[in-house]
């Protein structure tokens, strides 16, 4: 099978490389051919150009490289027209990508959009152009469907309260499959145990521990049955060591390390493996909001409670990053990991070499 597909910037580079590695996990043989990035091409996507070329901003960049861009726009439709993919996939980049998956679509090759434009803030029309470039639009956010079905557009975002057991089954099950399973979902609160409030240590073991347990249960029958399969479980330093004030992080963070070696030990003998990423700091949303509450505490300035404090632990004194955490992922995905399973991978800057 051979698709086609487009990423332009980083981040359409990390989205198409996740989605690379899942491809290729399924369908090994499978050949990926397009514009691409570095991480793309990591993993054996062949480039016919590099997806720096699709990354200008503004409108004065824009008019500078238009003529170049759009050449390469026509090239690449030519060559697709004279040889049909099996299906193209163009990741974000809508300016460039929902012309050529028109002109595609028009000749009978199906087109997927990975990432719905911003219609709801600005350009409303450009659904419309969407009805004439995309057979299928994959969504970020849960009001994306609802608008693009009502001009046409076939849509799909599944979603999850991930402190209900019900509900995380229910994300599986609506998947229809689930060849790797990602368990990245979670809270955090800081306080004393003994002032630590039980709504509060409920919500965190429901989200950061059960929520796992339950999406687990409901991925491996479909794992097993189409005879491959993946989890990678997003822990954390405080899953292999402790600090003052987490506890019901921490229990839920070693809780699912737990959990991820019994699911390694009770697969075993399939072609299915479990793993454990373990991160130290990342610079998260969930990071972020610590920062402030911290500079407080401490009376510090910004930089001086990110290294003083919040990395203090962390020898490289650098947050970990999104994109480094990604590519373990991708890596755990890979034949090359097919041995690796019922272990942790610790992600944090020498932290737990301490």
């Amino acid at each position: 099978m051979r698709l086609a597909m487009v990423a332009g910037e980083a981040s359409g580079d990390l989205l198409a490389s996740l989605l690379i590695g899942g491809l290729t996990a399924r369908w090994p043989a499978i050949e990926l051919g397009g514009i691409g990035g570095p991480r793309m091409k990591a993993l054996g996507f062949d480039a016919w150009w590099p997806s720096e070329r699709l990354a200008v901003r503004g409108y004065v960049e824009v008019l500078r490289h238009y003529r170049g861009i759009k050449a390469i726009r026509d090239r690449l439709a030519a060559r697709l027209l004279a040889d049909p993919p099996r299906a193209f996939v163009g990741v974000d980049a809508p300016d460039f990508n929902l012309g050529l998956e028109a002109r595609l679509k028009s000749s009978g090759i199906p087109t997927i959009h990975f990432v719905c434009p911003s219609i709801w803030a600005w350009r409303g029309g450009r659904a419309k152009a969407m009805a004439r470039a995309c057979d299928h639009v994959l969504c970020l956010f849960p009001f994306e469907p609802e608008l693009l079905r009502a001009h046409g557009v076939a849509a799909r975002y599944v979603r999850a309260d991930m402190s209900k057991g019900e509900d995380c089954r229910a994300l599986i099950a609506e998947a229809g499959r689930c060849d790797i399973l990602v368990n990245n979902a979670g809270i955090q609160h800081v306080a004393p145990i003994d002032e630590f409030p039980v709504e509060k240590w409920d919500a965190i073991i429901a989200i950061n521990l059960n929520s796992a347990f339950h999406t687990t249960a409901a991925a491996l029958p479909m794992m097993r049955k189409a005879g491959w399969g993946r989890v990678i479980n997003i822990a954390s330093a405080h899953g292999l060591t402790a600090s003052p004030f987490k506890s019901a992080y921490i229990a839920a963070k070693h809780g699912l390390v737990g959990m991820t070696k019994t699911v390694a030990l009770e697969t075993a003998e399939e072609p299915i493996t479990a793993n454990a990423i373990c991160p130290g700091y990342v610079l998260t949303p969930l990071v972020e909001a610590q920062i402030p509450a911290t500079m407080k505490e401490y009376g510090m300035d910004r930089e001086s409670v990110i290294r003083n404090v919040m990395l203090a632990r962390q020898p490289s004194k650098q947050f970990a990053t999104v994109e480094q955490l990604g590519g373990t992922a991708v890596f755990l995905c890979s034949d090359a990991a097919a041995q690796i399973t019922g272990t942790t991978i610790s992600v944090d800057g020498g932290w737990t070499a301490l």
